[in-house]
């Protein structure tokens, strides 16, 4: 199998959202809650948030108080016990043996918390919010301001940049409006399950429960 050429110029890197995507829940950060016993506290964050009383912004440094002392061993161990959607990691290493360069830009969760889907998929970049660590413990407190919508858009062409790839030799993809400014610097998006709000910015529209299904989109079986 080799990677797919739009519009004449051959895809080389592949961007995942994580929520909603890679991972089929709504809100992963709702399950580690529920292990943490902080759950009721962080559903009302998020219920205030798509009610539009606070941002996104806001959403994510108020959910970042409550992981105050949590310890980084126990954040990874509960990141690698979430379960991803079915056929995930078998979509990643398929599209990494095409050669693709793969990543995840994310604004739930931490790049700390993170490291554990990158190791188990083997992903080759994970971005989302820069959460403080001392002494093995989250401090509550970001180091950097969280990632929105546009934030989410900018660490997608960051990693391009890294990566040394063009914007339009990427495929992005993602689930809600939160996607948006991503699927508009990308020239191959997919949405995934998607909320109405996305649709008219998607190349391609998937509804779908196994990761694998996306594959034809993205990989064509080589010339004989």
């Amino acid at each position: 199998m080799r990677r797919i050429k739009f519009e004449g110029e051959e895809l080389r890197m592949v961007v995942f959202d994580f929520d909603g995507v890679l991972y089929a829940g709504d809100s992963h950060s709702v399950e580690l809650a529920e292990k943490l016993g902080i759950r009721e506290e962080v559903e009302k964050i998020l219920k205030d948030m798509r009610e539009g009383k606070i941002s996104v912004e806001d959403a994510i440094t108020k959910s970042a108080i409550y992981w105050k002392n949590v310890e980084v061993g126990r954040t990874l161990k509960m990141m690698r016990e979430v379960k991803l959607r079915k056929g995930s990691k078998e979509t990643i290493q398929k599209l990494k043996k095409a050669g693709y360069i793969t990543a995840l830009v994310s604004c739930g969760g931490s790049n700390t918390g993170f490291q554990a889907i990158k190791e188990k998929l083997g992903l080759d970049y994970v971005y989302s919010n820069s959460a403080e660590v001392v002494d093995g413990k989250f401090t509550g407190r970001l180091t950097a301001p969280p990632v929105g919508a546009k934030k989410k858009a900018d660490l997608f062409l960051r990693i391009a940049q890294e990566a040394g790839v063009n914007p339009s030799e990427c495929a992005v993809i993602g689930n809600d409006e939160m996607d948006i400014p991503m699927f508009t610097k990308a020239k191959y998006s997919i949405a995934v399950n998607p909320s109405e709000g996305l649709k008219k910015y998607a190349k391609i529209i998937l509804n779908l429960k196994d990761m694998r299904e996306i594959l034809p989109y993205l990989l064509v079986k080589d010339e004989k």
